[in-house]
Formats: structure tokens, sequence, C-alpha cells
């Protein structure tokens, strides 16, 4: 990719099967200052010298599945939508050094797959296209929710299970990727599609009256811009009327953490004190701070990208 070609032109390895382990300090002027980072490299230990600063961009703590779970019980055995490398593991390093963490407990959720299965559809992905059923086959929240909303109505329904619904015009507007995981879901099971929606409702096993009222009370508002359960106006522009239908059974899975290395806007880590720790830097999901606790979508790549920058500027210029 880009940023690798770009590494590679200016003679800046990449180390792989590396494991950053603490930080190497020195006391200059009566300060704690970070040289640079043990390491295991191949089960062996090895040391990184740092001449300007070490920056931490090692993402959140969406796969540690047990402090996700100690911090919120409610997401025990749930699964994550992020990469398994997100584990949190500098975050004990980042202690060491007196480096200060907050808001951890603030771990965000989005729609994911059933529990035994891995892909999930992404029907939810436009929010103008679909609707949230539960096990009776009626709607229980306003689908365009914070995200904290969202999650406490889902894991509120039995199982933590709902359905997502969407139209023909719904399904095309997805993305390949999305069309063929909806179409992965069909063949595993979970998903479904039908030229009707007591069809639909039969194969879900849920009441056709009850889905059947749902999708016609949600159509008129769409007409009207008042929603019972309090969708925005905004995001009732598109009714879900035309034929075949689609719907996945889904539940919550961990998506993005909002806790973790508190820095200021020089991407510096902080002390306990609220002090920068001299050469130590951080950006993305690894810190805290930039989203408060309910991150708006899409926005986890522009931090990673302005805070990157910010931290690659404050240790390239600090001396």
């Amino acid at each position: 990719n880009f940023l690798s070609k770009a590494c590679k032109e200016k003679g800046i390895p990449i180390k792989t099967n590396t494991q950053a382990a603490g930080f190497i300090t020195e006391s200059r002027d009566g300060k704690k200052t970070i040289t640079g980072v043990r390491a295991v490299l191949n089960n062996a230990p090895i040391e990184f010298k740092a001449n300007s600063g070490v920056i931490i961009a090692t993402g959140g703590f969406t796969a540690n599945q047990k402090l996700c779970s100690q911090l919120d019980p409610r997401l025990k055995n749930m699964k994550f939508t992020g990469s398994p490398c997100a584990t949190g593991d500098i975050f004990k390093a980042v202690e060491e050094v007196g480096g200060q963490l907050k808001d951890l407990e603030e771990i965000q959720c989005n729609l994911g797959p059933v529990q035994k299965f891995s892909h999930r559809s992404g029907y939810h992905t436009d929010v103008k296209r679909h609707i949230l059923v539960n096990n009776e086959g009626k709607r229980f929240v306003a689908e365009d929710g914070l995200r904290d909303v969202l999650r406490d109505a889902v894991l509120s329904q039995p199982e933590g299970e709902v359905f997502i619904l969407v139209d023909s015009d719904g399904f095309q507007d997805l993305s390949s990727r999305f069309q063929q995981n909806g179409a992965a879901s069909e063949s595993l099971g979970y998903g479904w599609k039908a030229n009707s929606v007591k069809e639909l409702a039969e194969k879900m096993k849920v009441s056709p009256a009850n889905l059947e009222e749902a999708l016609s009370q949600y159509n008129a508002a769409v007409d009207s811009k008042k929603d019972v359960f309090g969708r925005e106006a905004w995001m009732l522009v598109k009714k879900i009327e035309k034929p075949p239908f689609y719907a996945t059974k889904a539940r919550m899975a961990i998506h993005y953490t909002m806790g973790g290395i508190v820095i200021d806007t020089q991407a510096r880590v902080l002390d306990k004190d609220s002090q920068p720790i001299e050469h130590l830097y951080a950006a993305g999901e690894a810190t805290t701070g930039v989203h408060g606790t309910n991150r708006v979508g899409g926005n986890g790549i522009l931090d990673a990208f302005v805070f990157g920058r910010i931290a690659g500027e404050s240790a390239a210029t600090h001396k």
C-alpha cells in the first residue's frame, strides 16, 4: 500500500512478528524520557532505539474479550468486527511509564453476525434503507439512534438477537461485499429472501401480521416525516416496499473502543498529572478523548490520519 511503499523508498524497515513489550526510559533534566522500545522478535528480546520519539499506533482493544467483558459483563462472549491484533497489550507498558488511561469502559458496539457465524450482512450500513425488528416482527428502536442507544436496545431483546430488513432497492444500494455477505447469510441459514412480506415473515418465523404492520407504519412515517420511535425526519426518505425483500438475523458485536491513552493536541501521551511524557506519542483508536464516549461512524479513519500525522510531526520536531 501507499504507506509501506513510502517506507521502502525512504529505507524505513518494517518489522513483522515483533511484539512491543515495554519502553526504554532515561532521566533527562529530572524528567522521564522515552528513548526506545523493548520488544520480542521470534521469541527473542530485542531493543529499538528512538532518535526523536516513539509513536503508539496499535489500535484499540476490541479483540480483548477478557478485558471487554470485565468492563461490561454484557459483552461476554461477544464477537468483534475489527482486527484480531487490537488487544490493548500496550496499555500495560504505558502505565508502567506513568501514562494515563481513561474511559476504558466506553465500548462501542455495532450490528454483527449471530453467534456461530463470522459474516455480517451489512444491511444496516445505510440507515435510510433498513429497519430493525425483534423476534415478534415488531420495530423497537429508532434505527438512526446513537450507537450506545442501539446497543442497549438490541441487548435488551431476547437472546440479544434481532432482524435487519431491506427491500430490493436497499439491497442493490449495498456494496458488492455486503451483497455477497447477504447471500452468504442466506446459504448459511440466518438470512432470507422473499417476494412478499408475508413469505419473508414465515421464513423468519415471526408473526406475518406484525411484520406487515411494522413495514406499513414505517412507510407511513416516510410520508408524514413522523416516526413513533423518534427517527429523524431526514432519515425518513426511503420506503421499504419493493420486492424481493431481504432479512438477516443479527446481534451486537464489539466494534470500537472509546477509551485508551490520554493525549494532548500535539498527540503527546500524558501522565497521571496530565503532563506530557517526553518523546512518547499516540494516535488512533489506542487513544481517548477525540470522539468523546460515542464515536460517529466513519470518523475512526479520520482520527488515525489526522493524529497520526500530528504525532509524526511532533516526534520529528521535538528535540
